[in-house]
């Protein structure tokens, strides 16, 4: 009688096992795609671009706080902050409504922007730190969440095109778009007012 209760519940438990992995495992497995925007994407061709740039902003997370670490040393670092001398070590960064899961740095627009730290929370939600804030301004806290944003699981880096009337592509920038998991995407850089109450 005993055996049969503990394989029950030795079944029990790789059903539920089963069903976490499959609830929780596959949420990041959407990909971009570029015909399932909810942002405006008339006349816009995108293409992912994977691009990986290291500026010295190192990002840790411990049980769900971020903390700050900059390499003053790096070429790219000194050439956004050439004024910064001094080196951050493990700094937390505050003023979350939750946990962090994970810290994307978003490129957005042309040339050599100073990135925007998007912070995907336990709930699906996106709060952000422009890097200038914290680099220029000293202060180490959330800017607070990106109200247009839900259920995200995933960002991706894209080069975004403007596309003529006859199909020619013409001026392009970079953006980033966030990805929820239906695997519907917003582009950061045409969410209305984000330039401007963001600063993006």
């Amino acid at each position: 009688m005993k055996k049969k209760i503990i394989s029950i519940l030795v079944a029990i438990c790789i059903l539920v096992i089963i069903l976490l992995v499959a609830v929780f495992g596959r949420k990041k497995d959407v990909n971009f795609d570029p015909t399932k925007m909810l942002t405006d994407a008339s006349n816009i061709k995108y293409e992912v671009n994977d691009i990986v740039t290291d500026i010295g902003l190192d990002i840790n997370i411990k049980d769900g706080k971020p903390y700050l670490t900059t390499d003053i040393n790096n070429e790219k670092f000194v050439f956004m902050f050439p004024l910064l001398i001094e080196s951050v070590e493990s700094k937390e960064l505050t003023g979350f409504y939750g946990k962090v899961e994970e810290v994307y740095q978003a490129y957005i627009g042309n040339g050599d922007p100073k990135p925007v730290l998007l912070f995907l929370m336990n709930d699906g939600s996106v709060e952000y730190i422009k890097s200038s804030t914290i680099l220029e301004n000293g202060v180490f806290e959330s800017e607070g969440k990106i109200i247009e944003l839900s259920d995200i699981v995933k960002f991706q880096s894209v080069n975004a095109y403007d596309i003529d009337e006859d199909g020619e592509r013409l001026s392009g920038w970079q953006t980033v778009v966030a990805i929820d998991k239906k695997g519907y995407s917003y582009d950061l850089s045409k969410i209305d007012y984000l330039q401007e109450y963001y600063g993006f």
